[in-house]
Protein backbone atom coordinates (compact mmCIF):
# COMPACT_ATOMS: atom_id res chain seq x y z
CA UNK A 1 0.00 0.00 0.00
CA UNK A 2 1.08 3.49 -0.82
CA UNK A 3 1.19 6.36 1.60
CA UNK A 4 -0.20 9.50 0.34
CA UNK A 5 1.60 13.02 1.03
CA UNK A 6 -0.20 15.85 1.24
CA UNK A 7 0.60 18.57 -1.29
CA UNK A 8 1.30 22.49 -0.37
CA UNK A 9 -1.94 24.57 -0.30
CA UNK A 10 -2.80 25.98 -4.02
CA UNK A 11 -3.40 29.39 -5.68
CA UNK A 12 -6.70 30.36 -5.78
CA UNK A 13 -7.59 31.99 -9.28
CA UNK A 14 -10.66 33.53 -10.97
CA UNK A 15 -11.11 32.95 -14.26
CA UNK A 16 -13.92 34.31 -16.90
CA UNK A 17 -15.21 33.07 -19.90
CA UNK A 18 -17.14 33.80 -22.84
CA UNK A 19 -18.26 31.84 -25.14
CA UNK A 20 -18.44 33.32 -28.64
CA UNK A 21 -20.22 31.65 -31.81
CA UNK A 22 -20.34 32.63 -34.96
CA UNK A 23 -23.52 31.15 -35.54
CA UNK A 24 -26.64 29.46 -34.37
CA UNK A 25 -26.85 26.45 -37.66
CA UNK A 26 -24.16 25.67 -39.32
CA UNK A 27 -24.57 23.65 -42.33
CA UNK A 28 -21.79 21.34 -42.67
CA UNK A 29 -21.61 18.55 -45.27
CA UNK A 30 -19.80 16.47 -48.13
CA UNK A 31 -18.26 19.01 -50.66
CA UNK A 32 -21.31 20.16 -53.92
CA UNK A 33 -23.77 19.18 -51.23
CA UNK A 34 -25.28 22.83 -51.84
CA UNK A 35 -24.64 24.13 -48.57
CA UNK A 36 -23.62 27.51 -50.21
CA UNK A 37 -26.85 27.42 -51.78
CA UNK A 38 -28.78 26.50 -49.25
CA UNK A 39 -27.39 29.97 -47.28
CA UNK A 40 -27.86 32.06 -50.26
CA UNK A 41 -31.50 30.53 -50.23
CA UNK A 42 -32.28 31.20 -47.15
CA UNK A 43 -30.21 34.58 -46.33
CA UNK A 44 -28.92 37.83 -48.08
CA UNK A 45 -25.40 36.51 -47.97
CA UNK A 46 -23.74 35.51 -51.10
CA UNK A 47 -21.30 32.58 -50.74
CA UNK A 48 -19.29 31.87 -53.57
CA UNK A 49 -20.82 29.03 -55.36
CA UNK A 50 -19.01 27.01 -57.54
CA UNK A 51 -19.30 23.69 -59.33
CA UNK A 52 -15.72 21.84 -58.02
CA UNK A 53 -15.28 20.25 -54.80
CA UNK A 54 -14.21 22.69 -51.95
CA UNK A 55 -15.38 25.80 -52.80
CA UNK A 56 -16.03 27.26 -49.47
CA UNK A 57 -12.34 28.02 -47.95
CA UNK A 58 -13.63 29.96 -44.64
CA UNK A 59 -17.49 29.98 -43.16
CA UNK A 60 -19.90 32.32 -44.60
CA UNK A 61 -22.14 33.59 -42.17
CA UNK A 62 -25.61 34.68 -43.32
CA UNK A 63 -28.71 36.11 -41.25
CA UNK A 64 -32.33 35.40 -41.72
CA UNK A 65 -35.01 37.58 -40.11
CA UNK A 66 -38.41 36.16 -39.94
CA UNK A 67 -41.74 38.15 -40.31
CA UNK A 68 -41.81 38.43 -36.31
CA UNK A 69 -38.44 39.76 -36.33
CA UNK A 70 -36.67 36.43 -34.54
CA UNK A 71 -33.38 36.02 -36.36
CA UNK A 72 -31.34 32.82 -36.92
CA UNK A 73 -27.58 33.20 -37.45
CA UNK A 74 -26.57 30.72 -40.28
CA UNK A 75 -23.15 29.91 -41.03
CA UNK A 76 -21.82 27.21 -44.45
CA UNK A 77 -18.61 25.81 -42.92
CA UNK A 78 -15.28 24.51 -45.38
CA UNK A 79 -15.41 20.80 -45.33
CA UNK A 80 -14.49 18.33 -42.51
CA UNK A 81 -13.31 15.96 -44.07
CA UNK A 82 -9.90 14.77 -45.50
CA UNK A 83 -8.48 16.83 -48.58
CA UNK A 84 -11.45 19.71 -47.32
CA UNK A 85 -9.66 23.18 -47.65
Amino acid sequence: MHSITPGEPGEKKEYEFRLKTIADVGFIGFPNAGKSTLLAALTRSFPKIGSYPFTTLRPHVGQAKFVDESRVIMADLPGIIKGAA
